[in-house]
């Protein structure tokens, strides 16, 4: 799809930011407080057009060359052991001019089932200076896992921490009408267009989703519009990738993007119309989320994501366990999983009652186990 994609330079990014600013020194005001690692694609931009960049400047280029180094050569490790996939990150900084840095932020990557979540969460650990992992479940009955590992950045006071998405559930959706989905097309390219589009389940669009759009746009990679649509059947995601592409459209030309824009509105609509007729269930499912009182068997039954509260890490003892353990008791349930134990919650907080008889269930079951 490369034919007339427009090209990634100083203008685009103007364009896609929206501003006006003609100082160099304002754009990057305007692109760092839009989206903290926007600054890695302009600083790029800037560095290979020749723009002179201060030490500052050089330094947060570097540490974000770094950091995208480091997410591909795990990815690599990752790919190899467990076969996982990686969505955006590597695979559509692939796309971006050379030179040019996408704004890097965590990898994400999907796993084809359980026990290779955990066999992959066990190697970033071994590989990584880990300090913290969160754990979610999600989908029908929470079969789905999502675990977030965290480590320090190279300088902590300025960039925020490392971060490693690991799921079950490649396209999450939005856990109402659109339910997670475990595949993902084969072409590398659909994927990519359809996860960033499913980010419109969490966020608006802003900046760097238009951006990666005309890295697409210029993909030589790129199937036929007709071979996209084809592909993208089946998963649900034809509302937000039209949404997407009217979106960057709103900024510049799309070259290719705009016939496959018009192949799958019809399909869009009838998608919009699936989701409606389901609403009904959809607004049961938040009202449970929002009336209830944090506990977990009402969010367990409603099918919402629940994340777990960190209460211990495990370093050993538990080599062959392959998937999560749930343990109810009277305040509440506990997820055990391969590498640390948790109180699930329904919402952000618990009460200091909750967690200390959380503590004190798992006393009783290390004295059960001896």
């Amino acid at each position: 799809m490369s034919e007339s994609a427009p090209q990634i330079d100083l203008e685009l990014f103007r364009l896609c930011l929206d501003a006006e600013e003609d100082d160099l020194a304002d754009l990057m005001a305007a692109a760092r407080a839009t989206a903290p690692n926007l600054p890695h694609l302009l600083l790029s931009i800037l560095h290979r057009d020749g723009h002179p960049l201060g030490s500052g400047a050089r330094d947060e280029l570097r540490r974000a060359r770094r950091r995208a180094e480091d997410y591909r050569g795990l990815h690599r490790v990752l790919a190899a052991e467990v076969g996982c996939r990686v969505l955006k990150g590597p695979a559509l900084g692939e796309l971006y001019p050379d030179g040019l840095l996408r704004p890097v932020g965590d990898l994400e990557l999907a796993v084809a089932d359980e026990p290779s979540l955990w066999r992959a969460v066990r190697r970033v650990r071994r590989e990584r200076p880990v300090q913290r992992i969160d754990v979610c479940l999600m989908g029908s009955d929470h079969r789905h896992v999502s675990a977030v590992l965290h480590w320090p950045s190279l300088d902590p006071l300025l960039d925020g921490p490392h971060l490693v998405e690991i799921r079950t559930a490649a396209l999450p959706g939005n856990f109402r009408t659109v339910v997670p989905r475990t595949r993902l097309p084969e072409h590398p390219w659909t994927a990519g267009l359809l996860a960033v589009a499913e980010e419109r389940f969490q966020r608006p669009f802003g900046p760097r989703d238009a951006m990666d759009m005309f890295a697409l746009a210029g993909a030589d990679c790129a199937p036929g519009p007709e071979a996209v649509a084809e592909q993208m059947a089946g998963l649900h995601m034809e509302p937000e990738v039209v949404e997407l592409l009217h979106y960057a459209g709103s900024r510049a030309e799309l070259g290719p993007l705009e016939e496959l824009r018009y192949l799958i509105a019809d399909a869009a609509d009838r998608e919009v119309q699936r989701r409606e007729e389901a609403e009904a269930h959809g607004m049961a499912l938040a009202a449970a989320w929002e009336g209830g009182n944090g506990e977990t068997p009402q969010s367990r039954a409603g099918g919402l994501p629940i994340h777990g509260l960190p209460l211990r890490s495990v370093e050993a003892g538990r080599e062959d366990w392959q998937r999560v353990r749930l343990r109810d008791f009277d305040e509440g349930t506990l997820l055990l999983t391969p590498v640390g134990d948790y109180l699930l919650a329904g919402r952000p907080l618990v009460s200091s009652a909750q967690y200390d008889s959380a503590c004190r269930e798992l006393d009783r079951l290390d004295a059960l186990a001896g």
